[in-house]
Parts: C-alpha cells; sequence; structure tokens
C-alpha cells in the first residue's frame, strides 16, 4: 500500500471524480500502472541477503591427509539439510577449506578474472565439483598410494592385514606404477619368513598369483603369516587370570604329591615364578612315632621345612632340587627315588 500511495501521490491534489463509477476507473488505471513496473524494484527494496550458515563439519584439510571422500559425503549432506543455494555453495567449500586447500581456489578464480566470491557466475556447481572431486580424491589418491608403498614396512604387522592393505594399493584407479615394481616392493618389504615362502619373485606375471600364493601359505606357514602366538604364563595379582592347574589326588584316601600341571599350546614347559616367602607362621606337629611322622610330615624325607614343602608343592617344583624340568621320582640327583609315602603291609 505504501508504494501504492506514493505512486498516486496526494490524494487530496487529485480532482474528485464527478460520479463513483468515475473514481472506480482511475483506480483500476493507477493499479494497472503498478502492475506493469519490473518486479525487481520490489524485490530489490524488500529481499534480505543470504546468510551463510555454521557448518559442523571439520575443515577440510588436505595437507594434514584428510580422508576425502568422508569429508566430503559429510559435507554434501551439511549441504543439503542447511538448504544452501547453488549460487552460494562454492562459497561454502571455499569457505569449509584450510589455508592450504583454499589456495586451489585461486586458479580458478584468476583464469576467470573473478574473485572466488563469484566463481558461480562463471563456474556452475557441477562442474566445481567434478573439478574438486579430480583434484582432492583421484589425483590425491594416486599420490597417497604411491608414496605408501614406498615407505611401508610389515613389521609385526600381520601378514593378513598385510595382503588387505596391498589389495587395497594396487586397485586404486590409475595408479600408474608397473608390475615388476610393485612385486619388487612387496617381496621386499614384507618380512623374510613370507618372501621366503613364495619362492622367487619372477615365478609370478600378475598381483593376483601373489595373493592367491600368500593366503595359501599362510594357512600352514605360522611364521609366514607373521602371528604372535600367546605363551600361559603365571599372572601376578591383578594383571590377569591364571592358568587352570589341575590337582592329582591319590584314590585310596592317602595324602600323596600333588602334581599342579599347566597346559599350554606349544605343549612346552612353563616356567614358575620363583616361590614367594610366606610371612605366616605354621604350628609344627609333633609325631607320636617315626612311621606315623613319615605320614604326616612328608617334608622331612626331603630335609625340607614344612614351608618350602609346600611352596614346592604348590609351584609344582621337585621336593629335591626344586627344578620345574621334570617330577620328583624322576629327579635324577637322588636316583628317581620315588616320594609317595609306603603304606604299612597291616601285619
Amino acid at each position: 500500500m505504501d508504494h501504492l500511495v506514493a505512486f498516486i501521490g496526494n490524494l487530496n491534489s487529485f480532482q474528485r471524480p464527478m460520479t463513483i463509477s468515475q473514481q472506480i476507473a482511475a483506480l483500476q488505471a493507477d493499479l494497472r500502472q503498478l502492475q506493469q513496473q519490473p518486479t525487481g524494484t520490489c524485490n530489490s527494496m524488500t529481499s534480505k541477503q543470504y546468510k551463510m550458515p555454521k557448518f559442523s563439519t571439520d575443515k577440510f584439510d588436505d595437507y594434514h591427509m584428510a580422508d576425502p571422500i568422508s569429508w566430503w559425503q559429510g559435507f554434501t549432506n551439511e549441504l543439503s539439510i542447511h538448504l544452501v543455494p547453488p549460487e552460494s555453495k562454492i562459497s561454502a567449500l571455499y569457505l569449509c577449506s584450510t589455508d592450504a586447500s583454499q589456495v586451489w581456489f585461486n586458479h580458478p578464480a584468476q583464469t576467470e578474472g573473478v574473485e572466488v566470491a563469484k566463481l558461480n557466475t562463471k563456474i556452475t556447481w557441477e562442474a566445481m565439483t567434478e573439478k574438486w572431486r579430480k583434484r582432492f580424491i583421484i589425483e590425491e589418491a594416486q599420490g597417497k598410494g604411491a608414496n605408501r608403498i614406498f615407505t611401508m614396512h610389515q613389521g609385526n604387522q600381520s601378514t593378513r592385514e598385510w595382503l588387505t592393505e596391498w589389495q587395497k594399493l594396487v586397485t586404486i584407479l590409475n595408479l600408474d606404477i608397473p608390475f615388476v615394481h610393485l612385486h619388487r616392493e612387496f617381496f621386499q618389504r614384507s618380512v623374510d619368513a613370507l618372501s621366503t615362502a613364495l619362492g622367487e619373485r619372477s615365478l609370478y606375471t600378475d598381483f593376483d598369483q601373489i595373493m592367491e600364493k600368500a593366503h595359501e601359505v599362510i594357512q600352514t606357514n605360522r611364521w609366514a603369516a607373521n602371528e604372535q602366538r600367546s605363551q600361559p604364563t603365571f599372572a601376578e595379582r591383578g594383571k590377569g587370570p591364571r592358568p587352570q592347574q589341575v590337582a592329582i589326588v591319590q584314590s585310596d584316601g592317602q595324602d600323596d604329591d600333588q602334581a599342579l600341571t599347566h597346559e599350554s599350546s606349544e605343549g612346552d614347559g612353563v616356567n614358575a615364578l620363583p616361590p614367594r616367602r610366606n610371612n605366616k607362621k605354621k604350628k609344627a606337629k609333633s609325631a607320636s612315632t617315626t612311621e606315623v611322622g613319615q605320614l604326616n610330615e612328608p617334608w622331612k624325607k626331603f630335609r625340607l621345612t614344612e614351608e618350602k614343602f609346600k611352596l614346592r608343592q604348590k609351584w609344582n617344583c621337585c621336593y629335591w632340587c626344586n627344578s620345574t624340568k621334570h617330577t620328583t621320582w624322576q629327579c635324577p640327583d637322588e636316583g628317581k627315588e620315588d616320594v609317595r609315602p609306603q603304606q604299612s603291609s597291616g601285619n
């Protein structure tokens, strides 16, 4: 209405029509003149400048090797969520990049002779998307892949993970590295056990043959698989579970020495921790006769104290020499003397 009043001017200055029909005709003529004006005249006065939203995604940092694929997916999702108009998408991409990545925008801006904020007038968003993906996804993947191949070493990495990583690298699009260099680097950077098991590298004509043979080798060759096999050890209190211990008890009800056995995946012997001194005082048991003392106090037979006897029994040590490599009745120092108490004949 303000525009209508401004166009008509002071209503008091108009000559008043003689009839109502003439007054209506004059108003209709004024409205037709307003409708014929360019639409930009009113829009330029009422339109608001677009305000760029704040993106929650991190800025793209090509210098520190950010993942361009995942970053681009997150960025385009935010463009859709914030309803960014097409003419502002290039500016949004520029603002969501770090200084090192922003330098790349200077070339197309200088080529077109405009500022970065005006690139949308020279380059469509679809064309800019293609340029960005070619520069930071395709070409960058080739450079990173080649750099990774010539700098990595297997080390302690398992061969299964090592092969998976190589399969990803050799499938990079347009990776301009001949096979002769690829398989040489693979053999040199793998562990010696794997390279030896694969044989002469000149026997292979493509990388698929190497991968197939490597997967076959690691099924039976533990060293080529480069996997650490855990060895059971005695764990201290608070540092993990102890191995399961099985006590062997004599079936006739009489006391027998308990052999503590520890199962191992390798079948090798297990070294026990040195016995710890027990500070608790033990009450000495008195024996009425020598025979009863032999049964109730077996440690005397090995010239040990009760405390030392129980510690050696606990850790499965030889009662004679405190060794864990053999049982008491296999001790070479005492002539394989049996430690089990003799049963009375009953006579």
